[in-house]
């Protein structure tokens, strides 16, 4: 897999593991999957969407373009996104 590529690779499946999330009612409290699988689901959305960040900008650093800042800003957005649903996920979490 070529480098330049996986950023957007990782912004399209974090924005789909984000829909699974939503619909499956992470937001609402009433969970249609396991806890675990959404946890789950969370921190690998975290991790994927931060190397998308890492290599973006590699690749920005190499290149200036447009479609890569968008790539690297988009998969920095949600890997915060990410975050904030696994710790609101975790059960007896301090965050609310």
């Amino acid at each position: 897999m070529n480098k330049k590529v996986f950023p957007f690779i990782a912004l399209g499946l974090g924005l789909f593991m984000a829909a699974v999330l939503l619909l499956g009612g992470a937001l609402s409290g009433q969970l249609l999957m396991p806890l675990l699988a959404a946890l789950l689901m969370s921190e690998f959305g975290f991790i994927l969407n931060l190397v998308g960040v890492f290599l973006a900008y590699q690749s920005l650093s190499a290149a200036r373009s447009v479609s890569v800042m968008i790539s690297m800003v988009g998969c920095a957005l949600m890997a915060v996104f990410f975050f904030w649903l696994g710790i609101t996920l975790w059960p007896d979490n301090l965050a609310g």
